[in-house]
């Protein structure tokens, strides 16, 4: 693992610093009871299965307004207080993969409200290709086990945020995950 100072962190959204899960289960009505798998990353067929939709039709249910009012997780704030104090928060990007014309509206419309500081400084991309950012010396805190993968791949640093929809679902259960969380963000960083 590298161990030089980071020099930018890219954040994803939905799931890290938006609350996409809860935020969908009750914007479609989504039933609380509906199963889904541990550890299991896409959770559309499940969501889907149970409003009794297609996926294509799932996420054609999801308008701008659904991503532009997307909640804060619970460790948003936290995860970006302790992002700015490592690198400054002119190195910090928002790094996400919009779903559909309507998420990039949406998504963007969110950061200009949430973020402005980052909005209004164009510190952010959406795209499918998060790997194309990837640097010896970024990090990308991201919740899917394939976009860290692909991210370390191309040469980057990778922090996989617990959640009961990747690898670390384990820890995510447990909700004792952040502080360590938080120190593996500030270990190797310095202050710009």
């Amino acid at each position: 693992m590298n161990s030089a100072p980071y020099n930018k962190i890219f954040l994803d959204m939905d799931g890290v610093l938006t609350d996409f899960m809860n935020h969908c289960m009750n914007y479609l009505n989504i039933p609380e009871e509906t199963y889904f798998e541990q550890g299991v990353w896409d959770t559309t067929p499940a969501m889907a299965k149970a409003l009794g939709i297609s996926t294509k039709e799932f996420w054609n249910a999801l308008n701008h307004h659904f991503w532009a009012t997307m909640p804060q997780t619970w460790f948003a704030n936290e995860l970006l207080r302790a992002v700015y104090e490592s690198v400054g928060p002119n190195n910090v990007r928002i790094l996400s993969a919009p779903a559909c014309d309507e998420s990039a509206k949406g998504k963007l419309m969110w950061l200009e409200h949430q973020l402005p500081e980052l909005y209004n400084n164009k510190q952010y991309h959406l795209t499918h290709l998060k790997e194309d950012m990837a640097h010896p010396n970024h990090v990308l805190i991201d919740d899917r086990d394939k976009n860290i993968l692909a991210w370390q791949k191309a040469g980057g640093i990778g922090l996989l945020v617990p959640t009961k929809y990747n690898s670390r679902h384990k820890e995510a259960i447990l909700q004792g995950w952040l502080p360590e969380f938080l120190k593996e963000v500030k270990s190797r960083s310095t202050s710009w």
